[in-house]
């Protein structure tokens, strides 16, 4: 049966924001405020609203923060510099999630809300997707800093998975939406990953390190890219699913049914284009979901789901209703899907 799950992002009121944020430093400094509530609250019902609305079968947290600014402000040892951050990353100061305390902290709540034990995603943005936040070392080609900030999402993973009568994280993802894409010249990719290189090293060696933490508290992992250009997920081997862009040849090339089998990997089925101004129909995701499966058997499709999160969506006026409305139609697809 091919399961319902989502990326993770998703819209905040502009009016909303600061509030949001102040909450989650109130939060993690341990300081009572009605901000702190407000956030802790608005994270609750988020998720909520992915399980009961939005009929996900494995939500992530409701990453209503900027994917790369909600980790790079958690490292120890950077600073801020223009056009981004310099220093050496050493381990999080605090490598607890917020959002992710506040629901195992409620997950009795919402036991009781969806009359079920849930199970739950938790999504990292990557090493190297954060690596370019520091534009000094990406300039001059520097390979360890993949390796400083993998050493610090690693805490960050061990320290962000739970499992009690209520709910349990079910999946840890990688979000590395920037890998395989060029640095500057559009005909040049970053030769840190070329193979044969020490980044390309460095980065294996990250990536199984982290995977192999969430493997071995029996949570699945999860990679999520953009483009299959480069072939470094193939090669992890602690990594169980591979997802991409709607339009990525992941889903196309008969290479990676070969793949699929030869590396025992799954592949998230992406139905549903969120670059968009308004949601694709039912008719639409439905074909591709068909497509996917009949091409690489229901056996490799493990999830299916959106391509990407919520959190723009749609551009540039993004609505919260609008993107629960778009979950719910995805797993209406999945949920009464029939392979052939």
């Amino acid at each position: 049966m091919i399961e319902a799950y989502e990326v993770g992002s998703i819209s905040l009121e502009e009016s909303e924001r600061e509030r949001f944020l102040l909450g989650t430093k109130d939060y993690n400094s341990g300081i009572h405020s009605d901000a702190r509530n407000y956030f802790e609250r608005k994270v609750v019902e988020g998720f909520i609203d992915k399980i009961k609305k939005g009929e996900q079968d494995i939500p992530k947290y409701p990453q209503f923060r900027h994917m790369n600014l909600m980790f790079l402000e958690t490292f120890d040892g950077i600073e801020k510099i223009k056009g981004g951050y310099g220093g050496l990353v050493f381990q999080s100061q605090n490598p607890k999630i917020p959002e992710v305390s506040v629901i195992e902290e409620n997950s009795n709540k919402i036991h009781e809300r969806i009359g079920k034990p849930f199970r739950m995603g938790v999504c990292v943005t990557g090493p190297y997707t954060l690596s370019l936040s520091f534009p000094k070392r990406t300039q001059y080609l520097d390979c360890y800093i993949f390796e400083e900030i993998g050493n610090a999402l690693s805490k960050i993973v061990e320290n962000n998975i739970f499992s009690n009568k209520y709910g349990r994280v079910e999946m840890i993802a990688v979000d590395e939406p920037s890998l395989g894409l060029p640095l500057a010249d559009p005909k040049v990719g970053d030769p840190r990953l070329d193979y044969g290189s020490k980044g390309r090293e460095i980065l294996l060696k990250v990536y199984e390190n982290i995977f192999h933490i969430a493997k071995s508290r029996n949570v699945k992992t999860i990679k999520h890219i953009h483009n299959s250009r480069i072939d470094i997920p193939w090669n992890i081997k602690s990594l169980d699913i591979i997802e991409s862009d709607v339009d990525d040849s992941l889903y196309k090339l008969k290479r990676t049914k070969e793949l699929l089998e030869e590396k025992d990997k799954f592949l998230k089925a992406s139905i549903g284009k969120t670059k968009l101004l308004s949601p694709e129909s039912k008719d639409v995701m439905e074909k591709r979901l068909v497509d996917i499966v009949n091409r690489f058997g229901e056996e490799r499709v493990s999830y299916a789901g959106l391509e990407c999160g919520l959190g723009d969506f749609p551009s540039p006026s993004p609505n919260y209703e609008l993107e629960i409305k778009y979950l719910k139609m995805s797993a209406d697809v999945i949920h009464s899907f029939k392979p052939l």
